[in-house]
């Protein structure tokens, strides 16, 4: 069972997610609004050499919520699913719509996130 502070540092966390990904941030436009109109091409563009890409930025968000995961669950063997170094991933040479959608839900997708924080 949780201690009172674990659900309130689960709590705080969940909001702070939340407020990322899908509303209305002081920060400007979230992740979700972001990306609203990125077409794979758009994602693989990058903006000067050796700087990162919009996919890549994009996995990266998903690959910091997979790691607030692992540390609310307080289980390393939580795996991500994509491998990667240092937070970051290497795009692919070639991005096909319906894939970019696949990763794009996926890494928009915070119920298993609520499910993890809540639990």
């Amino acid at each position: 069972m949780k201690t009172k502070n674990e659900k309130t540092q689960n709590n705080f966390f969940q909001e702070v997610l939340e407020e990322a990904y899908y509303r209305k941030a002081w920060h400007g436009p979230n992740l979700h609004s972001s990306l609203k109109g990125v077409t794979a091409a758009d994602a693989l563009k990058r903006p000067l050499k050796d700087r990162h890409n919009i996919y890549e930025v994009t996995i990266h968000a998903a690959y910091g919520v997979y790691r607030i995961m692992q540390r609310i669950k307080k289980n390393p063997g939580i795996k991500f699913p994509l491998k990667g170094n240092n937070w970051w991933f290497e795009s692919p040479d070639i991005l096909t719509e319906s894939e970019w959608k696949k990763e794009r839900k996926f890494s928009l997708s915070l119920k298993s996130t609520k499910t993890a924080v809540m639990n």
